[in-house]
């Protein structure tokens, strides 16, 4: 599931373009994040025999049927087809503005019981552009809270070490579909990265940066590919106890000792940031190293964007189109250097303790609602 079947008249087949219409279709169904893309069929049907209210002008229809698996709350269903509805709108505004044409689309749920299906299209054998659906302008309330959030990560990463991919992958993971957070979060972290680096610029511990850049070579690649097979209740419930994890659970003393450590830490961080935003490795085991919070905010600053830096690289090699997200990309990267630097002025200035007790109840609250998200999605 799920299946949408396009019915058109006939008059209408010099006029539209039903190849690249169901091509709309199908992304605008995985851009709702309630889709696997293994499982979505479209097929288009013209029909030569049909009569249209009284018949005395050349009327035209476009139907299009949506059949859908059950346990989907009312309010996500009608958020999802309303995206589809509006896909096939605007493929079809040409036509709509120079002829008459009645445009419909029904969402329906099969029975769970009396559903029968077989499918041997497996996701490894998938290879389509992950294209983002809708262009972000910088006056969209969306694309300005984006960046607000952007100078605000940069500004408590730079003041505090870790926190601002917490604020980032919140903020993103409430105002995009699931399958475009992880991809879109490395971008918009690369003012935060880049603000700190060229703050903390002599403050850089390239003996640790060299060698997790290098693993990061390793990780990221391997990962970017299983990426795109994930569903998307998945990512977000993995995101949500990540976040949980990190901010609830104390910080656990490492007595491990192996051979080139930041080499090994650079694969499995990447490896795991590049399927959920999160590695979970670099960031504890830095502050746990013996040396000053400006080499520490400086080292943690260039190594991951390193990181971010090949996370991009493998996800556009994987087919990911950044263009259409890239004017809001360059204004959060814009908007993340001059937070970094406001957070250098702050470093000495405000209090770690109050700042965790907020920062603790506001990660809760939008990992509470992720959850929510992935058992809606599941």
């Amino acid at each position: 599931m799920p299946h949408f079947i396009l019915e058109y008249s006939a008059n209408l087949e010099d006029d539209i373009d039903v190849a690249y219409i169901l091509k709309e279709l199908r992304d605008a169904a995985v851009a709702t994040g309630l889709f696997p893309l293994a499982g979505i069929r479209l097929r288009a049907v013209c029909y030569e025999d049909y009569l249209i209210a009284d018949g005395k002008a050349d009327y035209a229809f476009v139907h299009l049927t949506g059949i859908l698996g059950g346990g989907r709350s009312l309010a996500v269903k009608k958020a999802a087809g309303q995206q589809v509805f509006d896909t096939l709108a605007a493929c079809l505004a040409d036509s709509d503005n120079s002829r008459l044409l009645a445009i419909s689309y029904y969402m329906y749920e099969a029975d769970p019981v009396l559903s029968y299906k077989q499918n041997n299209i497996h996701l490894s054998t998938l290879k389509i552009k992950h294209k983002a659906r809708h262009t972000m302008p910088l006056t969209d309330p969306l694309a300005i809270l984006i960046i607000i959030s952007a100078f605000l990560a940069a500004l408590v990463s730079s003041a505090f070490a870790v926190g601002g991919g917490f604020i980032m992958i919140a903020v993103l993971s409430n105002v995009l579909p699931m399958q475009y957070v992880v991809p879109l979060h490395s971008p918009m972290m690369l003012g935060l990265s880049l603000g700190r680096t060229f703050a903390f610029w002599r403050d850089i511990q390239w003996r640790i940066v060299i060698p997790f850049a290098s693993g990061s070579i390793i990780g990221a690649f391997s990962a970017s590919p299983l990426y795109f097979h994930l569903p998307a209740f998945l990512i977000a419930l993995v995101i949500a106890l990540f976040i949980l994890l990190a901010t609830w659970v104390p910080a656990i003393t490492w007595h491990i000792t192996i051979p080139r450590p930041f080499f090994c830490v650079g694969v499995l961080h990447s490896f795991f940031s590049t399927l959920f935003s999160f590695g979970g490795l670099f960031q504890p085991i830095m502050l746990r190293q013996a040396m000053s919070r400006f080499k520490i905010v400086a080292t943690l600053a260039a190594g991951l964007l390193f990181m971010n830096l090949l996370k991009i690289s493998a996800y556009t090699l994987q087919g990911f189109d950044y263009s259409e997200w890239l004017v809001v990309i360059i204004a959060a990267i814009l908007a993340g250097i001059p937070g970094a630097i406001a957070g250098r002025q702050l470093l000495h200035c405000l209090s770690e303790n109050k700042f965790r007790f907020f920062f603790r109840l506001a990660m809760t609250a939008f990992a509470i609602k992720l959850l929510y998200l992935a058992w809606v999605l599941y």
